[in-house]
């Protein structure tokens, strides 16, 4: 393939043992790559090698990626089944009794939407409120980092009983 232009290089790692670009090529147009020494293509060993020489311009930093917010996590969270919601909200002695107290003191039409929402909804989200909303009412008592983690237990339980 014949290579037309080499730009935006960076390092990908802090051991510089590749580098990303945007790299056109005749046959092919403008295309994301990552170049390694480890390339098994001829074009893949001139781009390594021309980048390292300096020949495309410099390569900049790499730079640690932040970490990830709570809300962004969040909305990575599997969508769980309801079967998964229910098991994990029963596992823990008194909390259904809690949850539904609470609801129990909303308004309507919050408090009948929420109790169909637990009764119909097939497949539950993470990022619906109405998990954050319950866990703030003090019978409840959840913060959104438990409710994260019981996701996350919900998430892991096995699909079959063995």
């Amino acid at each position: 393939m014949k290579i037309l232009s080499v730009t935006n290089l960076n390092w990908v790692d802090a051991e510089q043992t590749k580098f990303d670009a945007v790299v056109e090529f005749e046959e092919l147009g403008i295309v994301p790559y990552t170049a390694s020494p480890d390339s098994t293509s001829d074009y893949g060993q001139e781009i390594w090698a021309n980048g390292i020489a300096g020949e495309y311009g410099d390569i900049a930093d790499y730079e640690e990626p932040q970490p990830l917010t709570p809300e962004e996590l969040r909305k990575m969270m599997p969508k769980l089944e309801k079967w998964r919601v229910d098991t994990v909200i029963d596992l823990e002695t008194g909390l259904r009794d809690k949850i539904n107290a609470a609801i129990a003191k909303w308004p309507d039409p919050k408090r009948t939407i929420a109790k169909n929402k637990l009764a119909s909804v097939t497949v539950f989200d993470r990022l619906d409120p109405l998990f954050d909303e319950l866990g703030a009412e003090p019978e409840v008592g959840k913060t959104p980092d438990d409710i994260d983690a019981m996701w996350a237990a919900g998430a892991a339980l096995p699909p079959a009983l063995t």
